[in-house]
Order: C-alpha cells, then sequence, then structure tokens
C-alpha cells in the first residue's frame, strides 16, 4: 500500500478512536470523586491540593502512602491541582486523556512492529472501549494506572526504535521511560520480558530460534538469545530495584494477608481469577469495584478454569510457528497478571478491573490477528467478521457509557458493587462513610453495622461505625465503638481524636485532653488533632493556646476555612485586628458567601475606623441574607455616625 494513503488512513483510525473514547467518556466532566482512596490521593491531601511545589516535590518522593511508592502519580495529582484546583471533572477528563494517549500509542506501536494497519486498530479500539478498562479511567485513583501504561507502552516504543537503530542515547531514552514508569506504578515489573515476547513476534529479532537454526548452529543460537537476554540487564536491574521496595512497603499487609489466606488458598484464587478475566473480557458484567475474596475457593471453579488455561497454553504452542502473535498474545495476558494475581496477596479482593488493563492488550492481539487468519483463509467471510467486530464495539463501548455511569458519585458505585456482589463488607463500610459524609447519617448506619457484622474486628468499621453515631447524637455508643476499636489498634490517632471530641460534648474535658494528647503524641501533623484542641481550649477561655493549635490546624490545612473563621474571631477578640481581618478575607476567597466571616470583617474594619469598606461588608451580608437585624442595626449605626475628619 501507497504509505501516504496508509498513513492518511492511520490518521482516520486515530481520530475515530479519540473521538469514540471521548464520546463515551465524556459524561466524567459531571463525575465527583469517589469515597474510595480518592480522599487520600486529592480531596482531603492539602500538600496535593498545593500544586508543584519544592515541599510538594520532596513530600512526593518521601511519601509510602497507601503501601506504595510511586512519585510520579503524586507529581501528576498536584499537576491537576496546579491547572484545574479541586475540580474532579477535570481531574477525570486528565485521566481520559492518558488513556486516549494509551490508545493512540498501541496503535501506533503495533503498527511500527507489524506494518499492519486494521489490526492494530481493531486492538486500539477493544483496548479503548472495554467495559473493564472503566476503572481505571474514571477513578481518579487510579491515575497510576493510566499514567504508568503511558510509561509502559512510550518504554516499549522507545525499545523498538533502538533496536531498529542501536544507540547509547536511545537506550538511555528507554531506561529513563522505564523508570518513571515504575515510579508511577510498580505494575511494570514485567516489562522486560515483554520485550522478549515482542523480539520473538512481531520484531523476530529471534529468528536464529528456528528449528532449523537450532540444529545447523546451535552455538550461534546460544550467543544470539544470550545477547538478548543481556541487553535487557540494565531494565531488569531497575526492576529489581522497584521489586525491593515495592516489597519492602507491602510487606506488613503481604504477612497479614498471607496469615488469613493460606497458599493453597491464594493459588486457587489466582487460576479462577486468570478464567475470572476471560469471562469479563467475553461478557463484562456485572463489574464492580471490590470483589471480596472468600475464604475457600469452589473445586470444580478451580478445576474449569484450570483445563481451560491448560487448552488454550497448548493449542498456542503447537500453533507457535504458524501463528506467533497467540503465543506472543497468551504469554503476555498470563505474564503480566503475574504480579497483581493474588499470589502474594495484599488486601481482601479477589481480582480487580483495573489490574486487567495492561494484560487484556494480549488477549486483543490475539482477536484481532485471529481474526485476520480467518479473513485470509475464508475470504468470503470478510463481510461477516467486519460486521461482528463492528457490532461488538458498539456493543462494547454502550456498556462502557453504562458502566461509566455508574461511577458519577460514591453513593451510586457503592450501591451498583453491592447489588452484584455478597458479603463485601468493605463496600459496606464505604458506603456508609459515603452517606454519613452527604448528612444521610440514620441511612449510613445499618451499612456500618453490616460491615462490623462481617468484619467484627475491623478498628476502621467500629471507627466509622462510631462516628455515624456521635453525628446522630448517640454519644454513649459512639464511645462504645471507639473504644473498642482502640482496644484492637491503640495507635489510631484518628481515633483518638473522635472519642477526644465526643468525650468533650458530654462536658469530660479532662479526658477529652487525655486523648487529643495521644492522638497529637502518634500524628503531630494531623490537622483534625489540632482543631479539635483549639476548640477545647477556646471553650475554657484559653485563647492563647486555642489560637496556636488554630495556627497549627493552618500550617497543614492552609484552606481550612473552620480554622480561618476561628482565628481570626479569637485575634479579633484580643484587638490584633488587622490580622484577624486576613484571616476573614482568606475565608470570604474561599467561600464568598460564608456571611459569618463576612460579618466578622465588617466589625473588624469598623474597629479600625474603615467605617465605609466595614458598611459595604454589612450591605453584601445583607444581600445574601436580608434577615440580619443586628447586622442591620449595625450598618445604620455606621451610615449615622459623623464622618472622620
Amino acid at each position: 500500500m501507497d504509505s501516504t494513503k496508509q498513513s492518511r488512513q492511520l490518521v482516520l483510525i486515530a481520530a475515530v478512536l479519540v473521538l469514540a473514547t471521548a464520546a463515551v467518556y465524556g459524561q466524567l466532566r459531571g463525575h465527583d470523586t469517589i469515597h474510595f482512596d480518592d480522599h487520600a490521593y486529592v480531596v482531603d491531601n492539602y500538600m496535593v491540593q498545593r500544586g508543584i511545589t519544592w515541599a510538594g516535590v520532596r513530600s512526593a518522593f518521601a511519601t509510602d502512602e497507601w503501601s506504595n511508592w510511586h512519585p510520579v502519580t503524586w507529581l501528576s495529582h498536584m499537576l491537576d491541582c496546579q491547572w484545574f484546583g479541586t475540580d474532579a471533572g477535570l481531574h477525570h477528563l486528565s485521566s481520559l486523556a492518558l488513556h486516549i494517549a494509551n490508545t493512540l500509542l498501541l496503535l501506533l506501536l503495533l503498527h511500527r512492529m507489524t506494518g499492519a494497519l486494521w489490526r492494530p486498530g481493531l486492538v486500539a479500539a477493544l483496548f479503548a472501549l472495554h467495559p473493564l478498562n472503566v476503572e481505571s479511567v474514571a477513578w481518579i485513583a487510579e491515575r497510576k494506572n493510566v499514567l504508568s501504561t503511558f510509561f509502559w507502552l512510550s518504554t516499549t516504543l522507545s525499545y523498538v526504535t533502538w533496536s531498529e537503530r542501536p544507540s547509547a542515547w536511545r537506550y538511555t531514552g528507554t531506561l529513563v521511560l522505564l523508570a518513571l514508569g515504575l515510579m508511577a506504578k510498580p505494575m511494570l515489573v514485567t516489562l522486560p520480558f515483554t520485550l522478549l515476547l515482542l523480539d520473538f513476534w512481531p520484531l523476530r529479532r529471534t529468528r536464529l530460534l528456528a528449528p532449523a537454526a537450532l540444529e545447523s548452529s546451535p552455538a550461534r543460537v546460544q550467543h544470539a538469545l544470550r545477547r538478548l537476554v543481556i541487553e535487557k540487564l540494565p531494565l531488569l536491574a531497575l526492576v529489581v530495584v522497584s521489586s525491593c521496595v515495592t516489597f519492602a512497603l507491602h510487606r506488613d499487609l503481604a504477612a497479614a494477608a498471607s496469615r488469613a489466606y493460606p497458599i493453597g488458598l491464594r493459588v486457587a484464587n489466582a487460576i479462577v481469577s486468570y478464567g475470572a478475566y476471560l469471562a469479563h473480557t467475553v461478557w463484562p458484567h456485572d463489574l464492580a469495584i471490590v470483589y471480596p475474596l472468600r475464604s475457600s475457593v469452589g473445586a470444580l471453579a478451580v478445576v474449569a478454569s484450570g483445563v481451560l488455561l491448560a487448552a488454550i497454553s497448548a493449542w498456542v504452542v503447537r500453533a507457535r510457528e504458524r501463528r506467533p502473535d497467540l503465543l506472543v498474545g497468551w504469554s503476555w495476558y498470563l505474564g503480566t497478571l503475574v504480579p497483581v494475581i493474588g499470589l502474594v496477596q495484599v488486601g481482601g479482593h479477589t481480582l480487580a478491573d483495573r489490574y486487567a488493563y495492561v494484560p487484556l492488550i494480549g488477549v486483543f492481539v490475539m482477536i484481532a490477528w485471529s481474526s485476520a487468519a480467518c479473513i485470509a483463509r475464508w475470504p468470503s467471510i470478510r463481510g461477516a467478521v467486519v460486521g461482528c467486530s463492528v457490532a461488538a464495539l458498539v456493543v462494547l463501548g454502550a456498556q462502557t457509557w453504562r458502566q461509566t455511569a455508574l461511577w458519577k458519585n460514591s453513593v451510586t458505585l457503592f450501591e451498583h458493587t453491592l447489588s452484584v456482589t455478597e458479603d463485601n463488607a468493605v463496600i459496606e463500610g464505604a458506603l456508609g462513610v459515603a452517606l454519613g459524609e452527604l448528612g444521610r447519617q440514620a441511612e449510613a448506619v445499618p451499612h456500618l453495622v453490616e460491615a462490623l457484622r462481617l468484619t467484627p474486628d475491623s478498628p476502621v468499621v467500629l471507627h466509622d461505625l462510631g462516628s455515624a453515631y456521635a453525628s446522630l447524637g448517640r454519644l454513649d455508643e459512639a464511645m462504645k465503638c471507639f473504644r473498642e476499636a482502640l482496644a484492637i489498634r491503640p495507635d489510631a490517632a484518628e481515633t483518638h481524636t473522635l472519642l477526644a471530641f465526643t468525650l468533650a460534648r458530654l462536658g469530660r474535658k479532662d479526658e477529652a485532653l487525655e486523648h487529643y494528647r495521644a492522638a497529637l503524641r502518634l500524628k503531630p501533623d494531623y490537622s483534625e488533632v489540632h482543631l479539635g484542641l483549639a476548640a477545647l481550649y477556646e471553650s475554657q477561655q484559653q485563647s492563647r493556646e486555642a489560637i496556636e493549635h488554630y495556627r497549627e490546624v493552618l500550617r497543614f490545612k492552609p484552606r481550612s476555612i473552620e480554622a480561618l473563621t476561628n482565628l481570626g474571631a479569637l485575634l479579633a477578640a484580643r484587638g490584633e485586628y488587622a490580622q484577624a481581618i486576613g484571616h476573614f478575607r482568606a475565608v470570604l476567597e474561599l467561600d464568598p458567601r460564608r456571611i459569618v466571616a463576612r460579618n466578622n470583617l465588617g466589625h473588624a474594619l469598623a474597629a479600625l475606623g474603615k467605617t465605609d469598606e466595614a458598611a459595604a461588608r454589612f450591605t453584601e451580608s445583607l444581600a445574601i441574607d436580608p434577615n440580619q437585624p443586628q447586622v442591620r442595626s449595625k450598618l445604620a449605626s455606621l451610615r449615622a455616625a459623623p464622618a472622620p475628619r
């Protein structure tokens, strides 16, 4: 085919992919964050919300939040906050842009390696539109998945370029891209092995391993194979370092999970999960954010999945010379799932949609090249194959649209998850917390009680249930939950803080102070404990101590409206009006309709003799809420006062 014509067709395919992907995922612009890791990554992470700062960069490389070291991912979230603030919809679109970029990189990579056009287009379309990939795109906390895949595909493309025209700087570029990918998510630990697969096909750098070559010159073949491995040693070195870091961070979680889930259960679950991912690929229904791991796996499911895996493996091995694409695609699928298949269990999930984001590329390659092989063998069925492919993509796109809609907010997503899974303690608890944040504590309690029934020794669930009880004014029940949680996990600063807050509400301020101090020892940078201590000292007329703790809150949480408002009021009460005015103005920048801050600002300005400016603030306050007789009286007195000479 003429290269110019092929280039135009490639651009056309790319444009269609971009438009189709944007169409099915465009609704993300109106989606909210999910109360499942999104708060830790963005919503409650004030270091991230400050954008790109030197302190933020240092924090990104030092933080092992959620037992992960992924500084590039942290920097990505910081950059989003730098550009978009905390607008969740724009953060979603940023992830979508990365998914589209991954789709185009996959198209370009396969076209570059094979010279084919429509087969890479089908692979890229399946990747772009498959519902299993919704979780990676629609979940802000999974930015690490789409970002690391961007570097995975970029690294592979760089390697292909180097293999065609070797040079030191091209290889260095490949190393840098791999390092960035590993610092986005350690999923890339299998990447050097996938490069060996690509050496076999489609790059065909292993031609010497053909049977004829093996017979004629075994020494030469051995040398060629050794060279292919040696050239990847620097890449493997990076992988080993990343694996060691990941293992060190996950050691405690993995040890706890290993005690809870014996090796036999983990192996059985891995076998079934391999089959489950294939089943969801063919029929993506009842997808969920959490699939809870059971205490046992049915023998029939293990046997059925094992037979399926063995049959496919035998088929692709027998066809390896005639159809190397099958062996490479299947080996890609099996190999890239190894780090997340559960042999080393972290957490209590059996599988996760996000884990299939990269592995399914291998399955999609098998599908696309098998479709082309069928057309080559039976040309008369070309129309049927093309029609079925288009119909499948339309169905997948429609299902992806529906699946994306479920990610609109936490309640929608968690209620769906509970409808398609059983005994899902994690999501029962998460739904309870999400409902509580919406002020629907009465609805939250039954879900938290169910989560506690399923996991009676969970300090997290006890903490959340206690919080819900406290919000409902059921303080004795709340304290009981907090004390039980601390008996299991005495080093939980958050639980000490909530127990202290509850004790303070009951007037037991000495006990409250004891728990606040315990929380402060455990987590000196926890803004909520400083907020609680400030309120406690303020209630005891200890304004100096209260001011000190409000300032600590603002050091860690500079956008805290509560701390800014209360600190401003305390400073104004001490006659420090100039400082108070600065805090009130900061509140109004964050929330212009905050009437208390606007009135306090007016009083502080009036105290400094700035009557015109004070009157303007009171006038604005009355425009927001005319039913404020005291403000109206103050405004009248300001207008009646003689102008200063």
